[in-house]
């Protein structure tokens, strides 16, 4: 395979506004590998985060229970379970763009086997141990289920994959010194894998989000390119797994991060709708919690893979979800992207 990147994102948010995430991810290139862990705490209340990041050797093996496991010489993450072992595996989604809505194919719903047992499912866990940087994290949900939104392009595809909503996640993180407790806090994670080179990614801007409560659970992606777009919003309402793909994102007021300068809606209305199911979630960002150029390196690169970069925020979304004659209303604390593509 000429080019493929593997990467899991995965984090929490305190009920005090403490946010934490981390990423690791693994480049292919030409049968050369390279790996990055990058970790980031907003502390509440603090307007720059706390980051670390670093490369070194690391292996990926396939566990038990489709589990992947990442071997580090000061540690190990290991997240279940996994995506498609291929991208032909991937049954790319007919789209379609209709007055800025994004169309593709109906919702799917699945029920979470009443015969899994959270207690034994395998979920996630990272444990690393750094001079500056110390993560000791567990989380626990039941699965998922659900196949994932994916773009095709000229050559490869990318799988964006949910894999843990609404997880409780029990541990501590340290980095340069600030640390924060993660007992009895809700978490994510989730999975993207792409075999397409990055100059050829097909998309201009990204929406994504998650929102954690006690009655539901909820996450989203759109994907905006010059004349396509791709969407998927799964959400879980007791023991339910839902999934939509006619998703978008109404922007309400727009403001610019500080620090990049990118333009992105500070309160927007979320709306996804199917054959017995419609979501409808009013989001209002607190701040702009993290800004990042997702190329590191030098300039060159930055703009040969067309300069990508975002702002992660906080916020609380307002959302009501309709689902067989069954309405759920709920504030949930909500962690938003906004990404632009050169």
């Amino acid at each position: 395979m000429l080019y493929q990147l593997e990467k899991w994102y995965f984090d929490f948010l305190t009920p005090g506004g403490d946010y934490f995430f981390g990423y690791f991810a693994q480049v292919s290139l030409l049968g050369m590998r390279t790996n990055e862990l990058a970790l980031h705490l907003r502390r509440a209340g603090t307007d720059r985060p706390t980051i670390w990041t670093g490369r070194f050797p690391a292996t990926i093996e396939e566990r038990e229970g489709d589990t992947r496991r990442v071997n580090l010489a000061h540690g190990w993450l290991e997240f279940g379970p996994v995506a498609p072992s291929s991208e032909s595996d991937i049954e790319p989604q007919r789209t379609q763009r209709v007055r800025n809505r994004v169309r593709t194919s109906p919702i799917s719903v699945c029920s979470v086997p009443s015969v899994v047992n959270p207690v034994s499912y395998p979920g996630s866990s990272i444990n690393i141990e750094l001079p500056d940087a110390a993560v000791k994290l567990t989380y626990a949900a039941l699965p998922i289920l659900d196949p994932g939104l994916v773009i095709p392009a000229r050559r490869g595809a990318i799988l964006w994959q949910p894999l843990m909503l609404g997880a409780g996640v029990e541990g501590e993180v340290r980095l340069h010194g600030e640390s924060v407790a993660a007992s009895g806090t809700r978490g994510y994670v989730d999975f993207l894998r792409s075999t397409v080179l990055p100059p050829s990614v097909p998309v201009r801007t990204l929406c994504w989000g998650r929102a954690h409560g006690p009655r539901c659970d909820l996450t989203y992606t759109i994907a905006i390119g010059i004349d396509d777009a791709w969407s998927r919003l799964v959400v879980r309402v007791g023991d339910r797994v839902l999934s939509a793909t006619d998703v978008t994102v109404e922007p309400a007021e727009w403001e610019v991060s500080p620090v990049l300068g990118i333009r992105f809606p500070s309160r927007y209305r979320l709306l996804a709708s199917g054959p017995g199911l419609r979501v409808e979630a009013d989001v209002v960002r607190d701040r702009a919690a993290v800004e990042s150029q997702f190329i590191s390196g030098p300039s060159f690169l930055r703009r040969i893979t067309r300069n990508p970069r975002g702002v992660k925020c906080t916020g609380r979304a307002f959302a009501k979800v309709e689902h067989d004659g069954t309405r759920v209303e709920a504030e949930l604390p909500m962690v938003d992207e906004h990404a632009i593509f050169d």
